[in-house]
């Protein structure tokens, strides 16, 4: 596979089929700090000819987008990767004469409520009241400024502020606090870090940084206020809430295994993991995207019955405008759905190419583990996006690893394909008319789950399955 590097974006380009390679960019891998959360985050995904040496060229788009991070939910909101915390408030105040000198200065509104200057630019100041709850895990802060805002202290312009018409949210970010941002290549077993390109077996992204608790910061923001003040929008400062860790793998074959991590260090209310998101995707063939959630039972919602049990367009048309798959709609009460797929369709109704995301049954991913901390598995929005919970509820720290995986399909109405992980390979097979799908195996693989209507035997290094509408999943050491 090849590593190639420019400005923000890296770029792995790895074998595919006899004609294509896939691209894969990732943003937010290698650039330092920035004045928001600058999270590592895949924006585009396709093919490549392979005779093409172009490497930011894609012939065949399959998705572009800014926000496929996997963003925790800690009291009730999105917060770290892409995430800031909603309580900033932004004043559109053309002439304004606050500088980023003024930002930690302290203002009181007609309320007595005490404000921090969060941000300016050149149409705009942006202020976050101190948390007004009285617990600082269970933060809070004031929703809008009473009358005028007058200085209170450190502010270098201390002219009041009278608030005009035009208000909105400011996030309060950055909260991330990175400790480690690096691309490694590995080749015949040896690392190395990636600064410009590379050529390489499989390589990595690590990213690791603190989500610092919102209330906190803006008290830090105030109390680290150097003399004179701020000559940069400052980073994240204040108190480690949660702490992330991610190892984005990118195989030689182009399969991505994302080993994650959240380790919870303050009592606050770890509510959603995801170790992956689902990326909205392009009609790259012309005949539609139709998605697959296995295991699951129809949905019934306002706007219709959905059955994502089997391949089900998204194009435009009746959708379930907000649809949380709990356990009522579980194929097994025990085993709740862990994996998404979009299947790309050509104008003749062909299965041309297949992308699967999901959780492996490893570390916290087990199902027995999962039901102890799941009130949903996943979330379907009118958007047509799709959201693969890990975890939901009142969260533990928690380990465990997602996958992202284009595939070809084997055949029309059938799929399989195959995730490296943790020495051992997962094999996932599914039948959406009468077929049989073979691949070649490594020793002898193990069932780990199945529908009733499929059956198995392994020959000759040979792995075939028949079936006529269900599944099965296999390891193999």
């Amino acid at each position: 596979m090849q590593v190639s590097i420019f400005n923000n974006i890296v770029n792995f380009r790895t074998p595919f089929s006899g004609n294509f390679d896939l691209i894969q960019k990732y943003r937010g891998a290698c650039e330092g700090s920035l004045p928001y959360n600058n999270t590592v985050d895949i924006v585009e995904t396709g093919l490549m000819q392979k005779d093409k040496w172009d490497f930011w060229h894609i012939d065949i788009p399959f998705s572009i987008s800014n926000d496929e991070a996997p963003a925790p939910t800690v009291n009730n909101v999105p917060i770290g990767c892409n995430h800031g915390q909603p309580g900033g408030i932004s004043l559109y105040l053309p002439g304004h004469d606050k500088t980023i000198a003024d930002i930690g200065s302290l203002w009181k509104d007609e309320d007595g409520t005490i404000f921090v200057l969060l941000y300016t630019d050149d149409a705009s100041v942006a202020f976050v009241s101190e948390n007004i709850n009285p617990s600082e895990t269970d933060y809070a802060f004031k929703n809008q400024i009473t009358g005028t805002l007058v200085h209170v202290a450190d502010a270098v312009h201390t002219a009041s502020v009278t608030p005009g018409d035009k208000r909105g949210v400011k996030w309060i970010e950055p909260v991330n606090r990175y400790t480690k941002r690096q691309i490694i290549a590995y080749t015949d077993g040896k690392a190395e870090i990636v600064s410009g390109g590379a050529e390489c077996d499989y390589a990595e992204i690590h990213e690791e940084y603190d989500i610092v608790n919102p209330a906190s910061m803006v008290r830090a923001l105030h109390e680290n206020r150097p003399r004179g003040g701020y000559t940069s929008i400052p980073q994240a400062m204040g108190d480690t809430m949660i702490r992330c860790r991610y190892i984005y793998r990118i195989e030689g074959d182009g399969t991505t295994v994302i080993d994650f991590s959240y380790e919870k260090v303050q009592d606050v209310r770890f509510q959603v993991a995801m170790g992956a998101m689902f990326q909205e995707k392009l009609d790259a063939y012309g005949g539609g995207i139709y998605r697959c959630i296995p295991k699951t039972l129809p949905l019934d919602t306002p706007e219709g019955t959905f059955d994502f049990s089997v391949p089900l367009s998204i194009a435009p048309g009746p959708f379930p405008r907000e649809k949380f798959i709990t356990a009522k709609y579980w194929e097994n009460p025990v085993s709740p759905p862990d994996r998404i797929v979009d299947i790309f369709r050509d104008t003749g109704g062909h299965d041309r190419m297949g992308f699967a995301c999901g959780y492996l049954p490893v570390y916290d991913g087990f199902p027995e583990k999962r039901i102890s901390h799941l009130d949903r598995a996943v979330q379907v929005i009118r958007t047509r996006k799709a959201y693969p919970y890990f975890m939901s509820g009142d969260l533990p720290s928690l380990h465990g690893i997602a996958y992202k995986k284009y595939f070809l399909p084997a055949k029309d109405n059938a799929f399989v394909y195959t995730v490296p992980a943790e020495g051992k390979t997962y094999i996932y097979m599914h039948f959406f008319a009468e077929n049989t799908l073979e691949i070649p195996v490594n020793g002898k693989p193990m069932l780990l789950e199945s529908s009733d209507t499929i059956t198995y035997k392994t020959e000759n290094g040979i792995l075939q399955a028949d079936g006529t509408r269900g599944y099965a999943v296999f390891v193999c050491k």
